[in-house]
């Protein structure tokens, strides 16, 4: 009897410890997400400058679906924030190399997204703001709300 006992209390820990061995999902981009803030640096002024959403543009959000994103912006009125527009971008992103691809009206847009879990999400774009022959970057900070 006490043999019985001993395996099956070894048999559990076996078990016990294979499940703490499995990766976590990855975390995935589909979801509802509001911008926190923006930065961008420009290498001609050799600065980085900041962005943080005030007033109406607080409440915009940002849908990621399967293959598009929906964006809502919002605008003051007489009764307070409203949306004004809703926008629809497909985009392309590939988990892996963690880059996305924005197709908005033939106009591609490449990102990167620095970082993603099941909070926050950073998209990192590559782009010659200042138009000096350099390649500067912004970074859009996202915090996910559904």
């Amino acid at each position: 009897m006490k043999k019985r006992y001993l395996s099956l209390a070894v048999f559990s820990v076996i078990a016990s410890c294979s499940n703490n061995n499995e990766p976590e999902p990855e975390p995935e981009i589909i979801g509802t997400w509001k911008h926190e803030k923006s930065t961008a640096y420009s290498s001609s002024l050799n600065e980085t400058s900041t962005y943080v959403p005030t007033g109406c543009t607080t409440q915009d959000t940002y849908e990621f679906r399967q293959y598009d994103l929906i964006t809502i912006n919002h605008m003051i009125t007489n009764t307070g924030c409203v949306p004004k527009a809703s926008r629809i971008t497909k985009y392309i992103y590939d988990p892996k190399t963690k880059k996305i691809m924005f197709n908005e009206e033939g106009t591609e847009q490449n990102a990167v997204v620095s970082v993603l879990n099941r909070i926050n999400m950073v998209l990192e774009y590559h782009s010659d703001i200042d138009k000096d022959g350099i390649m500067d970057v912004s970074k859009s900070y996202l915090v996910r709300i559904k």
